[in-house]
């Protein structure tokens, strides 16, 4: 498994905070249909800054290690990360929401 350190200017985080605050006042979800490669389970999650984070309603913080591990993947791609009973493998089945293909994204 290949490690990598996600480092993220202060401009850049701004911009990716102003973005997610349009998007939640749209009413558009940034939501990523996952398939579990180990269990074959299905789940379906919003990647969302740390502070918008609620385990409870699917909404995963792009802190915690499996919000790292898919950000920017696309569909298709696996992600495998190290968790503490050995790894997880989910594999992107679908984007429901792209800020980018949208026309959401300004600069």
């Amino acid at each position: 498994m290949r490690r990598r350190r996600i480092e993220i200017t202060r401009p850049d985080m701004d911009r990716l905070q102003g973005l997610i605050e349009e998007i939640l006042q749209s009413g558009a979800k940034d939501k990523a249909h996952l398939r579990d490669l180990d269990t074959n389970e299905e789940e379906t999650i919003a990647l969302v800054y740390p502070g918008e984070a609620n385990f409870a309603e699917n909404r995963i913080s792009v802190l915690a290690p499996v919000g790292t591990a898919i950000l920017g993947a696309r569909v298709g791609e696996v992600s495998e990360w190290k968790v503490p009973a050995g790894k997880r493998r989910l594999r992107i089945e679908e984007v429901f929401y792209q800020p980018e293909a949208a026309g959401d994204f300004h600069l």
